[in-house]
């Protein structure tokens, strides 16, 4: 067995947008989720940004409210993002 490896990130920013869906057809998935991590990994695309990564989340816990948006190194969670109007300027 390989022994772990720890290395640093590549990224300067790490954005987590939760598209979960629950066994029972509620969450995050079925809010929205996806189009805005897709939206998000656009405007970043769009700029230039290389140092930053936009990637689906398992559930990250407020599925019940909205869709959830975890950011790193900050560590902050964000709630009540909506695709329409988003900038990827407020994360």
């Amino acid at each position: 067995m390989k022994e772990m490896k720890i290395v640093k990130t590549p990224y300067e920013k790490h954005i987590f947008v939760c598209c979960n869906v629950k066994a029972d057809g509620t969450g995050c998935g079925t809010r929205g989720g996806e189009e805005l991590r897709v939206e998000l990994k656009k405007q970043g695309l769009e700029k230039g940004l290389t140092k930053l990564r936009v990637n689906r989340s398992g559930c990250l816990g407020f599925c019940e409210e909205s869709i959830a948006v975890a950011v790193y190194p900050e560590g902050k969670f964000m709630l009540d993002v909506k695709v329409e109007g988003v900038r990827l300027e407020d994360f």
